[in-house]
Order: C-alpha cells, then structure tokens, then sequence
C-alpha cells in the first residue's frame, strides 16, 4: 500500500492508520515522508506490526538532503527508491 494514497489519514493519525493497515492484512508499505513521524520511530512500529517496506516515494539523494533520504532508507532496511 502507498502511504502516500492515505496521506490525508496518516498526517492525521500515523499509529492508528499503521494498524489498521496490518490489520487488513497489507504485508507492507511504500513509505511515503509523513510529515511530523520520524522514519526511525515509523521503522519500529512498522516491524512491531510485521509490515515490511520495499520502497520509498522520496526525493532523489542528492544535494543537501543526501544524507536525510539515505537515512530513511536505511531505517526501514530499503532498497528501492521511487523518485516522483
């Protein structure tokens, strides 16, 4: 499931949204830069809940937030980037 296609719900409730998603029984997500949710503390309610994340909807890492995109990959054990 994109994140970014319940972007509306996520802003609002990540920690509900997350588990009612699980609960639907979705294996994973693309992970989607929610805003205000830090990608270390998303990566361990996401693993809590078994759901894992193939890929990322983010920026190209490059430039000033190099480090930042290459983070959040890291925190979530991904390896694929969609760059929009």
């Amino acid at each position: 499931l994109q994140l970014y296609s319940v972007r509306d719900a996520v802003g609002r409730d990540f920690p509900g949204v997350i588990e009612r998603i699980a609960g639907m029984g979705y294996e994973g997500i693309e992970w989607w830069n929610v805003p205000g949710v830090a990608a270390a503390q998303a990566a361990q309610q996401l693993a809590g809940l078994g759901l894992q994340v193939p890929s990322a909807h983010s920026a190209t890492p490059v430039g000033d937030k190099k480090n930042q995109v290459l983070d959040t990959l890291a925190a979530f054990g991904c390896k694929r980037l969609i760059v929009p």
